[in-house]
């Protein structure tokens, strides 16, 4: 049998999803684990809170998202390899905590007799943290043990503090009492859970083929191929298995394999491997041919756990430094409500953990965020004002003067590029998508668990993504393994704090970047329009009767009142059914520009001279004429950088996925409002599913697309 597995319990699937009795709701508590005869379906059982978990706060839950080590192995082992045993799951937990020295370990075992219990000893004296996984209700697992010292022990292990809680798989047979295939199935089924949520798996295995249904090596072959090798008839049963135990193949979908740590070992009835100390990486096959592919896949898998290293290292210190902006992130998610759900108790409790991973990574992506646009600001600016001084060396009447301009230049272009060079050695771009990304999965798994649903948001998010933003879907991954839901799911509150603020959300965001837009694209073209008529005025006066130039400025006019026109027609059709407020902020905000520009372009064409006279040790010029043809290159130029800034800033394509997402929510709030009190919980999990889904495949599109756009230095042709 199978030592490391989650098991069967009863649960009641209705129209199509699990309620209270789902593989989270049956939760065991100490007192359950001394009287093992308190009934498993009991809705108030719970696991201790993750309020106890070890915490870098006082009195907070413990945002930081832990490193997942499962265990398989044999029953029955050879006790003089126990040294063994425990010298190399120390120096494998060692490496780990080498990797991602400010993540905690958590373990996930079945606490069965031989491997799991061992190596459960070994983690817990090495610090680590349990989640037991039992392929079985207690009452029934623990006939499968010894004797009563096995059970003793069990049900010791089982009320350790440090196992933070105990999930209970569902019973996909009711021949599963028995012993018989039907049973094993129920080792697989847990077994498979804890690799797929396993960062790394250890196997206490001797090599040799699987005996049976459940047995070690079928779960070692489904770590490292990513396909459980069972016949068809398992396979349907795993792929009508309630959330998150479903295991269901998609054709398309690269198989998810990981780190499997060998540990040689012998059973106690079979003659001893040839080295019962040698251990090993087990890797994909494809891997497997030399030990340099093997070592490039574990230093690949470990890459992993360093950007969720970096994550919690960054996290904490941040919360250290700003706690308040963290409890403000939190206190955002449920609209300032510190009981979300006033149907079941426990609610601040079971999403404690959840919501405080959400506030870290939404604060973090909020003050990358911000470090972004202030390298923006920066860059533009001293790359605007460094072309300018270009265009007054020009007017620069000593070799002196000419110097410090270029200087000028030259020291304005090196600071934009530390400036860029610093944001790019911090990776905030990167950081921020990252960590937004990670935030909004938290926000839709934190309200499916507050609705009462078990499954996980990194079986829908980021799905075909396998290279570096894996690591995010291992994060979320993780986090829902630690979240339990409701009991009792709360569809009015998650109607209220998710579908109607973020409805509320994007309908203001929509609106403000919209403004910025229009208002960044409405300076930026008045200042190029000016420049341009201030062009043609030159020309004309200029022309001195030579037809050739007269008819150039006429037809550039033509083209610049044409396109003056355009941008009228075009921004009276930006409302569907324009109002006669806002055609009027329209104007006015045209009026605002024009004056703008007119009033930049007065100051250099007038206040150009008049600042050279008086200031003569700057040694530039003060003839009108050249001041003129200055201020039309540097209006132009001014112009340009306002546009760029708006699309490098995407106000119209941020403005576009606001009004989809409020469309999507407000699909949403309507479908519920119309089923009203008719409808029943299936009715609103169908709609919260797609809705998550969608949500969810819209800020993936955002992300692939903002990660396919770095950052880069902006220029100018004059």
């Amino acid at each position: 049998m199978l030592g490391t597995t989650g098991g069967a319990r009863k649960h009641a699937h209705a129209h199509g999803r699990l309620w209270r009795d789902g593989p989270f709701g049956n939760m065991i508590s100490a007192d359950q684990h001394r009287e093992p005869r308190t009934r498993m379906s009991d809705p108030t059982a719970t696991s201790r809170s993750t309020l106890d978990a070890p915490s870098m706060f006082a009195g907070e839950p413990d945002a930081r998202i832990p490193i997942m080590v499962g265990v398989t192995g044999h029953r029955s082992l050879r006790s003089a390899d126990q040294d063994e045993i425990g010298a190399r799951t120390r120096l494998v937990l060692a490496r780990l905590k080498r990797e991602a020295p400010d993540s905690p370990i958590v373990l996930l075992t079945s606490l069965a007799e031989g491997a799991d219990r061992l190596v459960t000893r070994f983690a817990l004296a090495e610090g680590v943290r349990i989640i037991a996984v039992l392929p079985l209700a207690q009452e029934s697992y623990e006939r499968d043990f010894a004797d009563s010292q096995s059970r003793d022990e069990f049900r010791a292990l089982l009320a350790d503090p440090r196992v933070e809680q105990c999930i209970v798989a569902p019973k996909l047979s009711s021949a599963a009492d028995a012993p018989g295939e039907a049973r094993d199935v129920q080792y697989l089924l847990a077994g498979s859970y804890v690799a797929r949520n396993s960062d790394v798996l250890i196997a206490l295995w001797d090599g040799a083929p699987s005996r049976g249904t459940g047995g070690s090596a079928q779960i070692v072959s489904f770590r490292r191929t990513g396909r459980l090798d069972a016949d068809a008839s398992i396979q349907a049963a795993f792929a009508a298995a309630p959330a998150p135990f479903r295991i269901a193949d998609a054709p398309l979908d690269a198989p998810q394999t990981g780190l499997v740590y060998h540990i040689a070992v012998s059973r106690a009835s079979g003659a001893p491997p040839a080295d019962t100390t040698a251990s090993d990486w087990l890797v994909p096959a494809p891997y497997h041919a030399s030990a340099r592919m093997r070592e490039r896949f574990v230093r690949m898998n470990l890459s992993t756990l360093q950007h969720r290293n970096e994550l919690n290292r960054e996290g904490a210190a941040y919360r250290r430094r700003h706690s308040g902006r963290v409890a403000k992130a939190d206190a955002m998610l449920t609209a300032g409500q510190t009981t979300p759900s006033s149907r079941d108790a426990r609610a601040p409790t079971l999403l404690a953990t959840l919501r405080a991973t959400f506030a870290m990574a939404d604060s973090l992506a909020i003050e990358h965020q911000k470090s972004i646009y202030r390298t923006m600001l920066v860059l533009f600016a001293m790359i605007a004002i460094a072309t300018i001084s270009l265009v007054l060396r020009n007017l620069a009447i000593t070799d002196e003067a000419r110097r410090l301009c270029l200087a000028g230049y030259l020291l304005l272009l090196t600071i934009a590029d530390l400036a860029y060079l610093r944001t790019r050695r911090r990776r905030s771009q990167d950081r921020f998508q990252d960590y937004r990304a990670i935030a909004e999965g938290l926000r839709v798994q934190f309200f499916w668990r507050l609705e009462g649903s078990a499954r996980a948001v990194s079986d829908y998010y980021l799905r075909k993504q396998r290279s570096e933003l894996r690591w995010i879907r291992d994060v979320l991954r993780v986090s829902a393994l630690r979240a339990a839901p409701l009991a009792a799911g709360d569809v009015a509150a998650v109607q209220r704090l998710w579908v109607k603020d973020q409805r509320a959300y994007y309908d203001r965001a929509g609106s403000r970047d919209g403004l910025r837009r229009r208002r960044q694209r409405t300076i930026g073209s008045a200042l190029v329009l000016l420049s341009l008529g201030a062009t043609i005025k030159w020309l004309w006066d200029s022309a001195e009767g030579q037809l050739a130039f007269i008819a150039i400025a006429v037809l550039a006019a033509l083209v610049l009142a044409a396109h003056c026109a355009h941008e009228v027609v075009n921004a009276m059709g930006e409302a569907e059914s324009p109002t006669e407020s806002s055609l009027r902020d329209m104007v006015a905000l045209g009026l605002l520009s024009a004056c703008v520009a007119f009033a930049f372009y007065a100051t250099l064409v007038f206040g150009g001279p008049i600042i050279a006279s008086q200031l003569p040790r700057l040694a530039i010029g003060d003839a009108p004429f050249d001041w003129m043809l200055a201020a039309i290159g540097i209006t132009a130029l001014v112009g340009t950088f306002a546009h760029a800034y708006a699309n490098v800033r995407a106000f119209g394509e941020h403005q576009k996925q606001y009004d989809r997402m409020k469309e999507l929510f407000q699909a949403a709030d309507e479908a519920l409002e119309r089923a009203g009190t008719t409808a029943t919980s299936a009715d609103a999990d169908r709609i919260f599913l797609d809705l998550g889904c969608e949500a969810l495949a819209e800020h993936a599109d955002w992300l692939l697309l903002h990660r396919a756009r770095p950052i880069e230095l902006p220029t100018a042709e004059l």
